[in-house]
């Protein structure tokens, strides 16, 4: 493959990555809109947002701030510590979100033999 082909394929599969990304943080924004501004939905709003930011800091960084498709191995190292760093935090705010959504639900144990007549086999 040439490297004209790698670096088209390379954006077409960043430009997607970005587009789910934002699809997903814009609908988690209006269910944070529509909810009366519920805290958990804020948080995976802005959980969201950082995983997609992390997830196209590199492509950004080569493409537009440094202007070369190659980096150097300290340059990668950093570039993926940062990103990590970003979808860590994105993915512990999805988690924190799910845990604060679940946790004003009354918890309710089903027995899978009880028909509602009161008799269990």
């Amino acid at each position: 493959m040439s490297e004209l082909a790698r670096l088209g394929v390379f954006l077409v599969a960043n430009v997607l990555q970005f587009s789910v990304g934002i699809g997903i943080t814009g609908l988690s924004y209006l269910a944070y809109r529509s909810s009366g501004g519920r805290p958990a939905f804020r948080n995976s709003t802005l959980g969201f947002l950082l995983i997609t930011i992390g997830g196209v800091l590199a492509p950004v960084y080569q493409i537009w701030i440094k202007g070369d498709y190659s980096v150097s191995g300290r340059e990668l190292l950093e570039l993926q510590i940062m990103e990590g760093t970003l979808i860590t935090i994105g993915l512990a705010l999805l988690l924190y979100s799910i845990y604060s959504f679940n946790a004003g639900f009354k918890r309710v144990s089903a027995d899978v033999y009880d028909f509602g007549d009161g008799k269990s086999p």
